[in-house]
């Protein structure tokens, strides 16, 4: 196996080690080592963004990022599936940004919104974002925020 890929895979292990430990504190601890961990695989990321449903809505209960300050609390009818994070709540996967969809942010030139589920339903909407054009490795950045789902879940029990 090349030297990339071993250190790709100590990473992802690294990651799935602090995600299960944060798990034992809280849910907040939980989602800064999910951030910690999608900013380390693309460093272009620079707002990370988690909704939580609340009632027909999705509420922004974690909002890092310099162009973030004003997000948090906001809320996403899950009927507008004109946005990322409700349409990918709305179909049960991942959604990329494209010309069919809204980025939560209008500078955000490329995202990526990926639900946290469950066998109890929809625990959460993770969203990336970035003012490049691009996202790299947008399939490592999903793999990651679905192992995040058990340990978030498990830190709100």
């Amino acid at each position: 196996m090349c030297a990339f890929l071993q250190r790709r895979q100590r990473a992802v292990l690294e990651t799935i080690a602090a995600l299960n430990d944060a798990s034992r504190h809280s849910k907040a601890a939980v989602l800064q080592a999910l951030n910690t961990a999608v900013r380390a695989i693309d460093c272009s990321i620079d707002v990370v963004l988690v909704f939580a449903p609340a009632q027909a809505d999705l509420e922004c209960v974690y909002a890092c990022g310099s162009r973030a300050e004003h997000v948090p609390g906001t809320r996403l009818s899950r009927g507008a599936s004109r946005f990322l994070p409700a349409h990918a709540a709305l179909c049960g996967h991942r959604v990329e940004s494209s010309a069919d969809y809204r980025p939560v942010l209008p500078s955000d030139r490329a995202a990526l919104a990926v639900p946290m589920s469950s066998a109890d339903g929809l625990d959460a909407v993770v969203y990336v974002a970035s003012v490049k054009d691009r996202l790299r490795e947008p399939d490592v950045l999903v793999g990651v925020i679905e192992q995040a789902a058990s340990p978030y879940r498990i830190a709100a029990d």
